[in-house]
Order: C-alpha cells, then sequence, then structure tokens
C-alpha cells in the first residue's frame, strides 16, 4: 500500500495549500491568501519557539549545576 504523501512544515505550520511551490502564481496568492491569518499564525509559533527556547534555556542551567555538583 502507498503512503500519502505528507505537506511540508515551515516552522512548524503547514502553509496555505495556494503557495504549492509548482503551481505558484504570485497574482493569485496574493488574492487568495489572508495576510491577517498567516500573521497571526506566525505570532503564535513565535510564542511556541520563544517558550521551547525558555525550556532548553532551563533544563541547559539545571545540567550545569548537577555537573558542577557532581564534579
Amino acid at each position: 500500500m502507498k503512503q500519502r504523501a505528507r505537506r511540508p512544515k515551515v516552522l512548524g505550520m503547514s502553509p496555505p495549500r495556494q503557495l504549492n511551490t509548482r503551481k505558484l502564481d504570485p497574482r493569485k496568492v496574493a488574492q487568495d491568501v489572508d495576510l491577517k491569518k498567516v500573521i497571526k499564525q506566525l505570532g503564535s509559533v513565535a510564542e511556541h519557539v520563544e517558550a521551547i527556547s525558555e525550556d532548553v534555556r532551563i533544563l541547559s542551567a539545571q545540567a550545569k549545576r548537577l555537573s558542577q555538583k557532581l564534579s
């Protein structure tokens, strides 16, 4: 059984179907894409990346403290 191809993701979100690179027509994209929705999605992705980077920073600090105690 052949598996269905997954849609590519950019920064964790799937771009709108109108942005298919094979059939990209800039005039049509400009008319069809809701910029307010895209900007809102980018804002939520930015918040998600910020939260993950904060988690990584905290884990890094904990690992550093643990390694200092073990040394």
